[in-house]
């Protein structure tokens, strides 16, 4: 029954998103030429006051790239984060998704795994892997997992999922300051702490059978029942939407060089941005050596895990996104794109 309701809200938030009509104005007389006067900006305002009055509230997000994603009047919450993980050992879960996936965090010795058929109904985790108080986040329109320390500053800060949406892709805020955190921006955009930054942490993806098989003992996020029946996590509440070109939401200026869900492997570098089109990198027989600027990268494809890695000259794991295409041209258009072994590095054209 939950998995009905979510898909209910998020079908009604298409209609949010595309305007409803605006009834036929009544009045007469002449509008009066004195503008209502603006609010002024409370740097401690929630950024929950966004969408009412904008500009009482701190900001950096582009507004008409800014809709509810949750048609409801306060949103927040309707898409439950998980505030306190329960998790099984690899060796005894048994998966109940349609999505073999799972998102891994390695912090010492400590193995943590989220299979994206939970995070399809949670969005955002909050955990401690190897005394490291994490955030584990998931976009299911944008297809894109980040990891982030929770820690900003002094402050450890806990997640929830806000119910807007910006270019698309999840607005997380923080229960202390009410801040709205664009989770592709990698910062604050909306609220106190607007400008500040979350520092992103080693992840990957990959197939959950491999992950047990290679790791037995990793600990596992289960299901919550106490949030949603097993029946809600059995299907994906986004039937479709992977194959269809269509963004439900504003994203701004589109490439078409790729289609918009294809996958690709991003990475942000001195050097600059590149894109890797995770089709290409399937066809490799052999680890693909790159070059960014002055760095050279060695990018490796496991296709029994279906994951990819990226490592530096001195062989450091470098940090990297995997997602659609549309949602890393929405936020890096200097971004280029290696589509595939003898193709020419492109630099996007936007549409």
């Amino acid at each position: 029954m939950q998995r009905w309701i979510l898909g209910l809200l998020i079908v009604g938030s298409l209609v949010v998103g595309c305007g409803e009509p605006k009834p036929t104005p009544t009045r007469t007389e002449e509008p009066s030429s004195t503008p209502e006067p603006k609010s002024e900006t409370d740097p401690g305002a929630s950024a929950f006051r966004l969408a009412e009055d904008p500009d009482a509230v701190r900001h950096t997000l582009r507004r008409p790239l800014f809709r509810k994603g949750i048609p409801r009047p306060d949103p927040r919450d309707a898409i439950p984060a998980i505030l306190e993980p329960k998790f099984i050992a690899a060796k005894d879960f048994q998966p109940g998704g349609e999505d073999p996936r799972v998102i891994v965090v390695e912090i010492g010795e400590a193995i943590h795994a989220y299979p994206i058929y939970i995070l399809d109904l949670h969005e955002l985790v909050n955990d401690v892997v190897g005394g490291e108080p994490v955030l584990v986040s998931w976009c299911p329109l944008c297809g894109s997992s980040v990891v982030y320390s929770r820690k900003v500053g002094d402050d450890t800060l806990t997640f929830g999922v806000s119910g807007y949406l910006y270019k698309s892709d999840v607005l997380m805020y923080d229960h202390q300051s009410e801040t709205f955190w664009s989770q592709l921006q990698l910062e604050a955009v909306a609220g106190p702490r607007t400008g500040d930054r979350l520092t992103v942490l080693p992840s990957r993806m990959l197939r959950f059978d491999v992950l047990k098989k290679r790791h037995p003992e990793a600990s596992v996020l289960m299901e919550d029942p106490e949030m949603w029946s097993k029946g809600s996590y059995a299907r994906s509440p986004y039937p479709g939407y992977v194959e269809s070109e269509r963004i439900w939401f504003p994203v701004g200026k589109k490439s078409k060089l790729l289609h918009p869900k294809a996958e690709v492997i991003g990475v942000i570098r001195k050097g600059g941005m590149r894109a890797y089109a995770l089709e290409g990198l399937r066809q490799l027989s052999k680890p693909l050596t790159d070059t960014i600027g002055d760095e050279t990268l060695t990018v490796t494809y496991d296709a029994e895990a279906d994951e990819v890695r990226i490592r530096d000259a001195k062989g450091v794991e470098v940090i990297h996104y995997r997602l659609f295409w549309f949602a890393w041209y929405a936020f890096y258009k200097n971004t280029d794109l290696w589509r595939g072994a003898g193709q020419r590095i492109v630099k996007p054209a936007a549409k």
